[in-house]
Formats: C-alpha cells, structure tokens, sequence
C-alpha cells in the first residue's frame, strides 16, 4: 500500500492488547480527516472536499496512488481558483505534480496576469514557481511592468532571508528565475534607462550591452542566440484577430510574380503591441497548385521574420477570391513602429487584384473596445497613394 519515498514516513509499531501482540502503522504526515477521507474513497468512491482540507487530501491520494481522489482534488480546486489564491494553489500543483492543476493555474494566470503578479501572494512565491509562471507565453502584461514587479517579489525575499536590499542581493535571490525575463521584448526606450541606472540595475555590464545590441539586430542575426533571454514578446491569442482591408477585390485580372511589399504602421493608445497572425492574397483566375512563397517582415528596415510556404491550390472558387495565408509564427507589431510585409511568389500566376486602396482604417480592439488606427504605406514610392493591389488585407492578433 505504501510506496517509494512515501514509505518512509510510515512507521510501525508493536503493542500490547492482553495476550496479543499488535501491530500498529503510524502515518504521521497525514491528518486524521484527511485519511478518514482517503478510506471513505476506497469504500465508496465519494467525497465531500472543503478548501482547508483538500490539500492534505490530495496529498494523501498522491502518496497511496489513488489517480481518481487526485482527480476529484484537482477538479475541485479548479471550481475554487481564482487571481486571489491562484499562486498558492500553484504552488501546491506544482508540490503535487498535477499537471491538470498547473494548466488550470496558468490559464487563469494568463487571463488575470495584472492582478496576480500585484497581488500579495505574487510576493511570497518561491523562486522555483516564480520561474514557471515568468515561463508561461501567454501573459497578459507588458515585460517592463512585469519586471518591476518581479523586483518587487526581489525585495521583499530580500527582507525575508535578512538581506540588504542592494541590486546584487535582488539578482541572488532571483536565481534562474532572472533568464525568464524577456528583456529584447521590452521597448528600448525603457530597457536603456534601466540600464543607465548602475545604482539599482541587477545586470553585469556585459549583459546590458548585449541586451542593447538586441535592440539593433535584426532575428536572423547570431547575436541574438548568445544572449539567455528570450525575445518573443508575450500574450498572442490565437483565438481572436482583426482583419484590416487595403483593398477590395475588382474583378481586374493581371500577371503577377516576384515580390510585392505593402509598408503599415499602427497607433494605438491603449496597447504597446498587436501580432500579425496572416494576410489576405487575391487568389488564381484558374488552378494553381502547389504555389511556393517567401514572406518576410521588416521592421524599421531591419529583416525580424521569414519563412516559406507551400499553398496547396492559390485557385479560389468564390465572390471574393481571396486566400487568407496564416503566419506560422505570429510577429509582434509595436506600436508607432514601421513595418513592411513582403509576399514573394517563386513562378508567374494569372490572379485577381485589387482597387480603392485604403490608406488609413480605424478599428476597435474587440477586449477593451478601444480604438486604433493603421496607415498602410507604399514602399517603393512613400509619396505615392497608389498600394499593393495583390495583398488584400491583414490579419492582427489581439
């Protein structure tokens, strides 16, 4: 019944009832209600959990490898979790080795990430939990607000292992957890004066110039592989996006190859960046199967992304013919920053295209209702108001 290292803490005994000897097991990590519960499952397979109870029971499930009262413990605490407790029940989930928990924990965590890293709780996590969640992609937050409150959790462990709170003793108390720090995906206004800082910054010199460099590469570049921190920014939701015309389709057919490019800018008050999750090309007047395109994105004229995809059949059998192309991988789109979108065909294609370019279009972030604006530029004429008539429109991840 008793396994592994759980084993260790039973401890067995012999006593005396008249003339019998008695052999008495004693568990001593495991409460009394809490095993009351454990055998009321095996008998009966039912149990009434309570929030002060739960983990003790979980606790005992795990040790006596009952996966069905894990499950009911786990399930119950997911009705009950929420962005107040969520970093203790992590914690738990984590001790426990539930992963239906954990993912439980970091959904809700991604969808409340500002209220769960200021909130109390946030401060008192342990390094090793920390680390998960500044791991988790989906974090709903900016990186620079992020990392003034993961040094806040700095100072306040500092206090709790009676350190001075100096910038070296904030970076010891942070461990591995400082390399989950997506430092590239700040914007590099606010990274520089960070760095300028040398009284409060917890980073080497080296790393600051490294970091600072990042801001002037561009993917491609090997600089970015020796810096530890990761450079994709945070919070992609595949789930929703926002197509924005340049275009609209004319029934106007031309020959088109080689590369077309269509330049954008967005502004927004209220976010710091969207993600372009794809793109809306004009499809084949007739079959065309097995088209090879090279898309890449520009930023400021530096490369940040590109990649190869085979369309299976560019032909669309409809009003609009268009055929919308998903990035493989979403690229972040900053705010106030300009960009450029390039589709390069490999062959000739006969293909519809577009007319009434739009140059600017207003539209509204469909979570906080707040509207933006993106002005589509031409690249090779910047005076010009005459687009791209092939790429018909683009797709933002919000």
């Amino acid at each position: 019944m008793f396994h592994g290292s759980h084993a260790q803490s039973t401890q067995k005994e012999t006593m005396k009832d008249g003339d019998k000897d008695l052999e008495v097991i004693r568990v001593p990590d495991i409460t009394t209600e809490a095993l009351n519960h454990v055998l009321t499952y095996i008998y009966s397979e039912k149990v009434e959990l309570e929030i002060n109870n739960v983990f003790n029971v979980l606790y005992a499930a795990k040790k006596y490898l009952l996966t069905g009262l894990e499950r009911e413990c786990a399930k119950f605490l997911e009705d009950k979790v929420d962005a107040a407790n969520v970093c203790y029940i992590l914690t738990q989930a984590v001790l426990y080795e539930n992963e239906r928990l954990i993912q439980t924990c970091e959904s809700i965590i991604s969808f409340a990430t500002a209220d769960v890293v200021t909130s109390e709780e946030f401060k008192s996590l342990d390094e090793p939990t920390l680390a998960r969640i500044l791991q988790f992609d989906k974090l709903k937050i900016g990186e620079w607000t992020l990392f003034q409150e993961v040094l806040k959790w700095a100072e306040v462990q500092c206090v709790k292992k009676s350190l001075n709170v100096t910038s070296e003793n904030k970076r010891l108390v942070l461990g591995t957890a400082l390399y989950a720090i997506r430092f590239p995906a700040m914007r590099a206004t606010e990274f520089a004066a960070y760095a300028k800082d040398k009284k409060n910054c917890i980073l080497s010199e080296r790393e600051c110039l490294d970091l600072l460099l990042t801001f002037f590469y561009t993917l491609d570049d090997v600089h970015l592989n020796d810096t530890p921190f990761n450079h994709e920014p945070r919070g992609f939701d595949s789930n929703i996006d926002v197509a924005i015309y340049n275009s609209v389709q004319s029934g106007s057919q031309r020959q088109i190859n080689g590369k077309h490019s269509i330049g954008f800018l967005i502004k927004s008050n209220a976010k710091d960046w969207f993600w372009l999750t794809g793109f809306g090309i004009y499809g084949t007047t007739s079959q065309a199967e097995n088209v090879e395109i090279t898309i890449s994105v520009e930023k400021d004229d530096q490369s940040i992304s590109k990649e190869v995809k085979n369309i299976t059949n560019l032909y669309i059998e409809n009003n609009t013919r268009e055929h919308r192309v998903d990035m493989t991988r979403p690229v972040a789109i900053h705010s106030g920053a300009r960009y450029v979108l390039n589709v390069e065909f490999n062959g000739h294609y006969n293909c519809y295209y577009g007319s009434n370019n739009k140059m600017s279009n207003k539209f509204l972030d469909p979570k906080t209702n707040e509207e933006a604006e993106i002005n589509f530029l031409n690249v090779l004429n910047p005076n010009s108001n005459d687009l791209p008539r092939h790429i018909a429109r683009l797709y933002l991840g919000i």
